[in-house]
């Protein structure tokens, strides 16, 4: 199990006793750090998370689909740990416009779970991480009032 201060490192003790919202990126296939270890140490440090969400813009060419953000093979393991808290009240999916070609394998691992907290926000705009689209992007969402919570809607739709 990670320590709090691997997971978040600069953050003050005591204050994420307060984080209700958090979004990150799932990790890469190749650090090879499983979700069994990292969710349940990021759940415990946040004990009033409500709301979860994963960016999937982070591509990595070495995943399966090719420049898929994230390891997608451990999607279906992170969300059983994250849905088991009932104080968890939505989790996100953002996959921006690359992504949404892989849709089919998106939709195939949502199904599985019979869980209306799951939401999903395909977003059309491109995002290349390697051109600094993910700070102009969240800068523009920023001036927007836009984010994954006000953007995402459940997954089924």
């Amino acid at each position: 199990m990670y320590a709090v201060t691997e997971v978040f490192p600069d953050v003050a003790d005591g204050s994420l006793s307060h984080v209700t919202h958090l979004e990150g990126c799932l990790p890469s296939q190749f650090t090879h750090i499983k979700p069994c270890d990292w969710v349940p140490a990021i759940l415990a440090a946040v004990p009033a998370l409500t709301c979860l969400a994963f960016n999937i813009a982070a591509a990595d060419f070495r995943s399966k689909p090719p420049y898929l953000g994230g390891d997608a093979d451990t999607l279906p393991d992170i969300l059983r740990l994250v849905l088991e808290r009932r104080t968890v009240q939505r989790v996100v999916l953002h996959l921006p416009r690359d992504h949404i070609s892989n849709w089919p394998m998106f939709k195939a691992t949502l199904s599985r779970f019979n869980d209306s907290r799951i939401y999903v926000w395909r977003d059309e705009r491109i995002i290349d991480i390697w051109e600094g689209d993910v700070e102009r992007v969240a800068e523009e969402d920023a001036w927007a009032a836009r984010d994954v919570w006000t953007e995402a809607g459940p997954w089924d739709q």
